[in-house]
Parts: structure tokens; C-alpha cells; sequence
């Protein structure tokens, strides 16, 4: 057990005495008040937040702990736990008595803080203010001493890759780079795009393993803050902001001693211009290396060029083509007019080891080409200052369409730019690209344009993957499978187990930046999907982004139809509803005044308005106008035999929980049990079965019937953990439903 926000918060509410009746989010209303003394709102809590609050899945939000931050509101809130919450409590000691062990059992707080706390035991308002200022306010103390870190333990996931097995030469840039390290703790290589700088830092971190206490490998995109972001902590909850996860994530960082190792790779972008790099640059005790494609001022640095000995070239070159002694001449001529560039050669190489071609066919097909470019570009060489890196690209493009890829092929290449830049399992990239085998995928390993980083991770070489998006192309025909494989993800119940919604997150995003016009079209329709997965995630940040994407969209497209306009509504509204519900239900209203019931699509979506505004209406005590709602979207279900989906069975529970809530428990009843035989009749197995259940148990609490409650929410308990797992944010809501109320 350790004391966090969760443990204390979930043993105060399970001491509530049943007969209060409150919800978590009214518990956390007496603890935490929405109001400062101005009358002004300073933080909102709303349902999924509460619930993942209290399941563990979030840590307390920032903004709520820095509201707490004064000395004065904590000697409210004592005030208030003296007055408010501690009367609310069925036996005082059984609750003190388990947070005590929490304080106690917690391996991660230093003993002079438990001692700290367990000193105001004897005064329970002081000792739960306290405890609740820890769990609040210092995420980092549930970590050990900075001395006693063990961060192979800690930080997870950030291994350098090894390097390649044809890896050979470069001896004097590794020198160069240890030299760096070793007078200044700080190196940079810096060189355009193909030539190895990745391959040379995982050389020297694997040479140099021994020589540092920890190597963590950063792969950077866009910017440094989204990596350390992303940074994989073991025990670190799931932060409600990108602020909370950076600041939870650099303070680890910080921490790193001074002989550990800090490799980023792919910092893309002018060192200077980027004030997060220079503070870690600056200030972190650790050594640091980078590898960049702009140049370098301001650090020590080691400038990446072409391979310039002939051995060293020819070396590599029979790593991957095993005839090329017979071939030398040739081959050499053929490195020359590739200028020697390490990643041309190397797909040159494999082009020849696949026997596509012959040497000297190669040799006049580079030729052939680098004349054409030569009088093409002549003018624009002498202008573009990144012209060396645009002959490179031009010697990709051309490998590229020598390799003789078959469509397949292509679409695994160009599904793969949209994958996460430091890889996916290739089980899982099969998944979602739709595919049979992965015979395909292993071609590409064989030609030199994907990399296989071991553990079977895929990812795709930093110049291919711009060659691909920028020089080629990506249309809707290579990667529909990849929508399809998406839809069908996005829209599954979201009690089953799915993929990582962070890696969905990454390739929605990167789907996103696609120029084609048909990809913009069909990520439309894929927002729409993804706002009500990520909605299901509690991924706010995610969501917001959708939104954002949607409302530009919107803008921008004088195309756009009423129907999208009035899903836009709908969303906005979905994010208001449990902090601005009379907001919300103006643009509900909005929205519904946008469509009518013309087609099964709009349909759809005017019966999910209506179904919003019912539960909206009821929460605001109007009955008749929720009741009006509910049945209208209900009948259009009925007259387009729109089916039982998801949104059929939400709108159903929703409707019968009205019912109940108006004195027809027995109607209510009767309606749910003849829907769960339904849904039961078609899938057996369904999720839908276990939404029903709970709404079942739910209303028959509500009648005091514990023994039919008892029944189905022990039944929707195991569907759920069969189905989603012990640990789902679903299964534990119910489980904790079966404990409050005994129903044993």
C-alpha cells in the first residue's frame, strides 16, 4: 500500500456512512470546495476525473493542489475535515486506523516523513489535512531518496538500441564523442540526415555501458517536452495534464546522478531557439549527448560526415552485398556517385544482395539519374542552403523505385510513417495494418528500409520516413487498410481490452499532418470515432485536440454540412456537461435545431442529441422535458431500425434510470431485463450485457431490492473482468459499488 491521493481518498469514501448516500463527486465537493472566497470558479471536477481519481488512474490534479499550496486553505480544509467530514464517518477509528497503515506500509516515503505524520495522529482533523497535503502536493516523495533511486527500475522502456550488426568504422567519431564526455559531460553530432548518427551513439553507449550508473535513450519528435512527456515511469499514475506528466517526468530527470547518460536522438530542430534543451543542458547533473541535423555554436560537438576511408566504406558495403570483392571497381564507382552516403550505400547493397539488379545496372541507372538531377537542379543547388541533404533524398527516391516494392509493400511503408517514430511491435503493426503475414513486412527488413531494432520492433529510418512522406507520397489507397483497421478499434466497446490508446493517440496525430486531399476526408470521419474513444479513456488532452481539428475543419471548409456542425456542438458540449450543464444544453439545443431526421446517419446522431439532453434535463430536475427527449430519440431508433448499439443501450439505460427516478421502478425494470434479453439473443458475450446489468443493479438499489442488485452487479463484475480485465476503470466503479453496499 502506499499513500497516495487514491488510497486516501478511497478510504474516506468507503467510511462514509451508507446512509448519506453521497457520490464521490459530492464527498470531493464538502472536502474541496468549488468556490474561493471571491465567489469565483477555481477548479471543476466532473465524473470521469472523480472516478479515475479514485481508481488510481489519474493523480490529483495540479491546478486543485496549487490552489491548496497557501498556508491558510490548508487551515480551512482542516477546519472543514473537523466540521464536515469526520461527522460523515461510521467508525472514525477503522478509517484512521487504515490510512495510519497506508502512511506506514508507503515503501516509497523517507522515514523522517512518516515520522512527521504519524506524529499528528492523536488529532484526526490535523493527521488527514497533513497526509492529504503529502498525497497532494508531492508527487516525487513517493519515490525514494535521490541517493536511493534505482531507475532500471524506475524509468522503463528507454533502453539504447544495439547497434546494428553491420555497424563498422566510425572509430575516430566514437573517440571524439568519449572525449567530449569525458572533459565536459556534454557532446553533440550533428550532420544531415542517412549518415549515422543514431547508429554511432548506440555504438558508444553499448561500448561505454559499463562506464555509466544508467543509459536512458530518448527518441525526440517535434519537441523535447513531448518526450519527456512520454517518458515511461513505473508507478507514475496517469497525469490529467501534459503540465503534470512534464513536471512529474523532468524532476526524475533532474535526479539522474553524475554518472548516468542522457542520449537524445533526433533533436530536429536549432538548439538555441529551444529553452527547455538549454535548461537540461545547464542544469542536469547527468552527462548528456544529442544527435541533430542543424549546426552547432553553443556545446561541444562532433561533425558527421560521409565515411572517408575506402576500407572503412568497402566494409560496410560487403556487410550487406556478399559478392561485392568480385564487383569492386563497380562498387566503388557506385559509392562515388551515391557521394559516399551511408544510408544510399546501404540500400544499394541490399538492392544487389536481393539480386534486382546487376552492379553495373545499377551503376548505369545512378548515372542515368544523377545527370538528369544535375541539369535539373543546377540553378536550384546553388540557392537551397540544405541542398546536400535534397541530393541525398534524390538518391533514396531513386533506390526506392529500383527495389521493385509490390503494392503490399508500399502500403507497409507508408503505413509505417504514421507509426510511432521509436517503433511498434510488429505483431501489432500487423494488426493494424490488416495483414495476413508478415512476409512483406520482412522484405522490407531485407531491402534496408524498415529497421528491425530487435525484440521484433519495427521502425522506419529517419530519411525513408521523410523520403516516403515528402519526395513519394502517401494517398488514401496505401494506408486504407490502416483506416479500416482504426474505425474498427475506435469503435469497439470500450469495456474490451484495445491497443494502447497512447500509440492510437500517436497515429491519429500523425495521420493528421497527411497533405493528400483524400486523407483529410477520411480523418474527418476518423475524428468523429476518435473523440469518443479517447472520451471513454478519459484522455482530455487528446480529445481537446480532436475538437480543435474538428473546429478548423469546420471553418476553414464552406463544404461543411449542418449534421458535422452539429457533432462539433455535440462534442463541446460532451466536455461542458458535467461542469457547465446549462452551457451544454444550449448547444445541444443548437445542434438538434441544425438537423432533421432525414437518413439512418443523421438519425443517429439527432437521437445522440436528444439522449444528451434528456440526461441533462433530468439532472436539472426538468422530467417531463427529459422525458419528452428520451422517447423522441427512442422512436427514431425504432423508425430507421437503427439496431442495439452502444449508443441504443446507453440511451435506454439512461431513460429507464428516468423511470425509476419517477416512481415507475417496475416499468423500468421490465424494459431492461426485455433489452438484456435481446442484446443476449444476438451476442451472448456482448459488453452491451454488462452496461445493462449495472443499470439493472443500480435501479434495484435504488427500490432496496439488495438481493436482485446483489444478482446482476455480480454478474456485470465478472462479464466485465472476463472482458476488460480486474483492473478496468469499469470493473473497479462496480466493485466498489458491491463493497459500499455489502452486498456480499
Amino acid at each position: 500500500m502506499s499513500c497516495t491521493f487514491a488510497t486516501i481518498f478511497g478510504i474516506l469514501f468507503r467510511g462514509v456512512s451508507i446512509a448519506l448516500g453521497a457520490s464521490k463527486i459530492q464527498f470531493l465537493d464538502k472536502l474541496f470546495p468549488y468556490i474561493n472566497d471571491e465567489g469565483a470558479t477555481v477548479y471543476e471536477l466532473h465524473n470521469t476525473l472523480v472516478s479515475h481519481m479514485y481508481s488510481g488512474v489519474e493523480r490529483f490534479p495540479a491546478n486543485i493542489a496549487q490552489f491548496y499550496e497557501k498556508e491558510k486553505k490548508f487551515e480551512d480544509l482542516r477546519e472543514r475535515i473537523e466540521n464536515e467530514i469526520l461527522p460523515m464517518l461510521d467508525i472514525p477509528e477503522t478509517t484512521f486506523s487504515e490510512i495510519r497503515k497506508a502512511v506506514e506500509t508507503d515503501t516509497f516515503m523517507v522515514s523522517e516523513k512518516k515520522e512527521q505524520l504519524l506524529a499528528y495522529f492523536g488529532d484526526h482533523a490535523t493527521f488527514l489535512t497533513e497526509v492529504l497535503r503529502y498525497a497532494m502536493l508531492s508527487p516525487l516523495k513517493r519515490l525514494p531518496q535521490n541517493e536511493a533511486l534505482d531507475f532500471h527500475h524506475i524509468i522503463l522502456g528507454h533502453k539504447p538500441p544495439d547497434p546494428c550488426t553491420e555497424f563498422c568504422g566510425r572509430e575516430e567519431e566514437l573517440n571524439e564523442v568519449h572525449n567530449a564526455l569525458s572533459a565536459r559531460n556534454r557532446v553533440v553530432l550533428t550532420g544531415v540526415a542517412g549518415l549515422g548518427k543514431s547508429e554511432i551513439m548506440a555504438a558508444y553507449a553499448s561500448e561505454h555501458a559499463k562506464d555509466y550508473a544508467i543509459i536512458i535513450w530518448l527518441q525526440c519528435k517535434d519537441s523535447l517536452r513531448k518526450s519527456i512527456e512520454m517518458l515511461h515511469v513505473k508507478g507514475s499514475p496517469y497525469c490529467s495534464s501534459p503540465e503534470e506528466a512534464l513536471q512529474y517526468r523532468e524532476q526524475l530527470l533532474r535526479a539522474l546522478p553524475e554518472n548516468a547518460l542522457l542520449l537524445l536522438d533526433g533533436v530536429d530542430w536549432p538548439l538555441h531557439s529551444d529553452t527547455m534543451l538549454q535548461d537540461v543542458m545547464s542544469a542536469y547533473r547527468c552527462s548528456i549527448a544529442i544527435t541533430t541535423r542543424c549546426p552547432v555554436d553553443d556545446y561541444p560537438f562532433v561533425e558527421v560526415s560521409p565515411i572517408a576511408r575506402d576500407e572503412e566504406r568497402f566494409c560496410l558495403i560487403t556487410k550487406h552485398y556478399q559478392a561485392a570483392d568480385t564487383h569492386r571497381k563497380t562498387i566503388s564507382r557506385i559509392m562515388a556517385a551515391l557521394e559516399n552516403h551511408t544510408m544510399a550505400i546501404i540500400l544499394a547493397a541490399k538492392i544487389l544482395q536481393c539480386s534486382l539488379l546487376t552492379p553495373a545496372q545499377l551503376l548505369t541507372n545512378i548515372y542515368a539519374h544523377n545527370l538528369l538531377q544535375g541539369v535539373k537542379d543546377t540553378i536550384l543547388l546553388r540557392k537551397v542552403k540544405n541542398s546536400q541533404k535534397k541530393r541525398y533524398c534524390e538518391h533514396i527516391k531513386l533506390l526506392f523505385g529500383l527495389s521493385k516494392l509490390n503494392e503490399v509493400e508500399k502500403q507497409v511503408r507508408c503505413g509505417l510513417t504514421v507509426m510511432p517514430t521509436e517503433g511498434i511491435n510488429e505483431q501489432t503493426f500487423g494488426t493494424l495494418m490488416l495483414m495476413n503475414s508478415l512476409n512483406d513486412v520482412h522484405r522490407l527488413i531485407d531491402l534496408g528500409y524498415v529497421g528491425d531494432r530487435g525484440d521484433r520492433v519495427l521502425t522506419l529510418f529517419p530519411l525513408i520516413r521523410e523520403t516516403v512522406e515528402t519526395e513519394i507520397g502517401v494517398n488514401i489507397t496505401q494506408i486504407a487498410s490502416l483506416y479500416d483497421a482504426l474505425k474498427y478499434i475506435l469503435r469497439l466497446q470500450w469495456h474490451w481490452k484495445l491497443p494502447d490508446p497512447s500509440l492510437v493517440e500517436t497515429i491519429i496525430d500523425n495521420l493528421s499532418e497527411l497533405t493528400c486531399p483524400d486523407c483529410h476526408q477520411a480523418n474527418r470521419s476518423m475524428y468523429h470515432d476518435a473523440y469518443v474513444y479517447f472520451d471513454r479513456y478519459g484522455l482530455f488532452s487528446a480529445q481537446s485536440g480532436i475538437l480543435a481539428r474538428l473546429r478548423q475543419e469546420v471553418a476553414q471548409n464552406p463544404l461543411v454540412s449542418d449534421p458535422d456542425r452539429a457533432l462539433v456542438l455535440l462534442y463541446e458540449a460532451s466536455i461542458l456537461r458535467d461542469t457547465m450543464p446549462a452551457k451544454a444544453v444550449e448547444l445541444l439545443e443548437a445542434a438538434n435545431s441544425l438537423i432533421s431526421d432525414g437518413s439512418d446517419d443523421i438519425a443517429v446522431l439527432k437521437a445522440n442529441i436528444l439522449g444528451s439532453l434528456g440526461v441533462l434535463y433530468h439532472c436539472a430536475g426538468q422530467v417531463e422535458r427529459a422525458k419528452y427527449s428520451f422517447e423522441k430519440a427512442i422512436s427514431l431508433y425504432n423508425l430507421f431500425s437503427l439496431g442495439f448499439g452502444e449508443d441504443y443501450v446507453t440511451l435506454m439505460a439512461n431513460y429507464c434510470v428516468l423511470l425509476a427516478s419517477d416512481g415507475c421502478g417496475k416499468d423500468s425494470l421490465s424494459t431492461l431485463l426485455e433489452l438484456h434479453k435481446e442484446v443476449r439473443a444476438i451476442d451472448a458475450e456482448s459488453p452491451l450485457l454488462t452496461t445493462i446489468e449495472r443499470t439493472l443493479g443500480g435501479i434495484l438499489l435504488a427500490i432496496e431490492d439488495t438481493v436482485e442488485a446483489s444478482k446482476w452487479l455480480h454478474s456485470a463484475y465478472q462479464r466485465q473482468c472476463m472482458q476488460g480485465g480486474e483492473d478496468s476503470p469499469l470493473a473497479q466503479e462496480i466493485h466498489q459499488a458491491i463493497e459500499h453496499y455489502k452486498l456480499f
